[in-house]
């Protein structure tokens, strides 16, 4: 079953997700606490749309909507590679 783009789910609903200090940025000691949760909120808003594009691109759904999450994904893909640094693997 696929779900239309008004089953993107609310901010209530952001999953448990485990965050490691060791990201460089985090280790700096130049980030404050605020700095760290406001990191922690975008990771989780990331898994949450993750989990959305999961539900909507769904076995069943159809070829246009797969599609468009496919060409959206790649474009993420290629934007993120021109900002993680060339050691890092995605």
């Amino acid at each position: 079953m696929c779900l239309s783009a008004a089953a993107i789910p609310s901010a209530d609903h952001v999953p448990e997700v485990e965050t490691s200090l060791t990201d460089s940025s985090l280790d700096a000691g130049t980030n404050s606490t605020e700095e760290y949760d406001n990191y922690s909120v975008n990771l989780k808003q990331l898994y949450d749309y993750l989990d959305t594009i999961e539900n909507i691109a769904s076995p069943g759904c159809s070829a246009e909507v797969l599609n468009v999450a496919l060409e959206s994904m790649s474009q993420i893909v290629i934007s993120l590679s021109l900002v993680v640094p060339r050691h890092t693997s995605i």
